[in-house]
This record gives structure tokens, C-alpha cells and sequence, in this order.
């Protein structure tokens, strides 16, 4: 299908703002630990769609919580360079298998491991739209038993 977007002005320090106490709660319910660091001023305003920009952050690290068991840590980095923004997600859940890491992003894939989870299979598969409309670039980083680190960067726009 399409995927139609609106061109507004929106931040990414904004948008996390906004669900850092949602997914802060959620670690805490989950006695899970919960860190965010935005690394200095972010200049970050971009011209985008914030419900689709703030789906892309929700989705990953909705995966995040789900897959971290209780004790477990979530961290969450928003940074720049000059001509990107970086929001990065690592968590010391249960991995991903090696062999899973190629499909997460197809459409109703689930991973053995995350089939008695909620979920649809339709979470990433939407993020990398959304990133690749953008001309982004998103990166997974996992470890069976140690955990996954999301990496989605996004150039900035003017």
C-alpha cells in the first residue's frame, strides 16, 4: 500500500518527552530499569509526520519492555551529528537468534521466541517504512541471552 504522511514541524526531544513517563511507568510496573538520555541541545526540529515519527519510537521500544524480563534494563539515547538524528534503543532482554535477524522486519514475521507474546508481527516491518520514507537507516544489534540494541538514524531536514 501507500503510506500518506503530513509535512510538520516536529522534534524528536519532544516526542520523547512525551513517552518517556509512559514507558518509565511500564519499567517500573515490569521492576524493570528505565534510562533516557537526550545528549545535549538537541536542534532536532524537522519537517515530518509526528504520529508516524512518534510510532516509530513507541513501536521500538514497546519491543523493548515486552522482551526484557523483570530485572532487566532499558536505555534510551536521542543524540545528533550534523546531519542526522540518532535514537537508540538497547535492552537486556532475551535476544534475537541469528537466524531471525534478517526477517524482523517482513511483514507478520514473528520469531519462534516471540510467538507467545502479543503482537502482530507488523511493529518493525512498519518502523522501516516509516524510517526508509525518510531516508533513514535502522540497525539491530542482538545477542541471544544478552539482549538487542535498535539504532535508527534519520537525516535531518530543513
Amino acid at each position: 500500500g501507500r503510506m500518506v504522511v503530513k509535512n510538520e514541524d516536529c522534534s524528536f526531544s519532544k516526542l520523547l518527552e512525551q513517552i518517556n513517563t509512559i514507558f518509565s511507568a511500564q519499567c517500573a510496573e515490569n521492576k524493570q530499569t528505565y534510562n533516557c538520555h537526550i545528549q545535549g541541545e538537541i536542534d532536532d526540529y524537522y519537517i515530518g509526520d509526528n504520529m508516524k515519527l512518534r510510532q516509530v519510537l513507541i513501536n521500538i521500544l514497546g519491543n523493548a519492555v515486552k522482551f526484557t524480563p523483570s530485572g532487566g534494563k532499558v536505555t534510551v539515547s536521542l543524540s545528533e551529528t550534523r546531519d542526522n538524528v540518532v535514537f537508540k534503543v538497547a535492552e537486556s532482554g532475551v535476544g534475537i537468534a541469528n537466524g531471525d535477524l534478517p526477517k524482523i522486519y517482513d511483514r507478520f514475521y514473528r520469531a519462534e521466541r516471540s510467538r507467545g507474546t502479543p503482537g502482530s508481527g507488523l511493529g518493525l516491518s512498519l518502523v522501516r517504512a516509516v524510517v526508509t520514507f525518510y531516508g533513514g537507516d535502522i540497525d539491530c544489534r542482538s545477542e541471544p541471552g544478552s539482549g538487542t540494541v535498535f539504532t535508527v538514524t534519520l537525516p535531518k531536514r530543513e
